[in-house]
């Protein structure tokens, strides 16, 4: 008697995604084969088994075609380079056009600083240990956003920012709350401009506008910048004498 032995990590069959999923087998296989399901267990050449997280993906990736209308080849690109991510977040990411972009682009400014597999892996806990990027299992890609973290945090490092310099992980939190709170503010006020022009002008103003106000948060900073240390250097002066 043939004995059935079950993959711990891949212990759904066709059948189990069918049920818990509502989705056709045709339509699963045809996920499959576009590239947007987990990596799976072959059992022979015709037998598939699936790992639980499968079921999430699928009801992702329908949720992706019914809101949204992406194609698959779209829906495959988001998940390379950004993950599983969020409807809402997609669906604002689309409304934006391409605003965003730049901000998960890692070869974007910063430098080129080369980061070595075991300085990554190093960064990636801290920032995991934070909440600030996801978790995810040895070997698994990561979101492009998580990555820029993970390459801006090397380029940080590279530039003497270390905790034998004085200088904390925690102080990642501080820049990313104080974003979020000028970030509130500016929802507040795209949430008042929406009601009084309607969705899509106040959408097309924030899309023309995003990259402004990047380069002014950048302008305020370097000037907020430049003024403190000009007062640390009062401070330290006064110090020494």
């Amino acid at each position: 008697m043939k004995v059935d032995v079950v993959d711990v990590q891949h212990p759904l069959r066709m059948g189990d995604l069918v049920r818990q999923t509502g989705v056709s087998a045709a339509t699963i296989q045809f996920y499959g084969a576009s590239g947007l399901l987990p990596p799976t267990s072959k059992r022979g050449r015709t037998s598939v088994r699936y790992g639980v997280d499968a079921v999430a993906r699928i009801r992702w990736v329908r949720a992706v075609q019914q809101e949204l209308r992406l194609s698959l080849r779209s829906i495959r690109s988001v998940l390379e380079n950004l993950g599983e991510i969020p409807v809402a977040e997609l669906r604002t990411r689309l409304a934006l056009g391409n605003a965003l972009d730049s901000a998960y682009d890692v070869g974007a400014a910063a430098g080129d600083v080369g980061v070595t597999a075991e300085q990554e892996a190093e960064i990636a806990a801290h920032l995991e240990r934070l909440g600030l990027i996801e978790s995810v299992p040895p070997g698994a890609p990561r979101r492009a956003a998580d990555r820029r973290l993970i390459e801006l945090e090397a380029a940080m490092q590279a530039a003497g920012f270390t905790e034998a310099n004085g200088f904390t992980w925690d102080q990642l939190l501080l820049y990313r709350d104080a974003m979020r709170a000028v970030v509130r503010e500016e929802t507040r006020r795209f949430v008042a401009a929406g009601r009084r022009l309607g969705p899509q002008r106040a959408g097309a103003i924030v899309e023309r506008g995003l990259p402004v106000i990047d380069e002014l948060l950048r302008f305020f900073h370097a000037q907020a910048v430049l003024e403190g240390v000009d007062g640390w250097r009062r401070i330290i002066a006064d110090g020494d004498g």
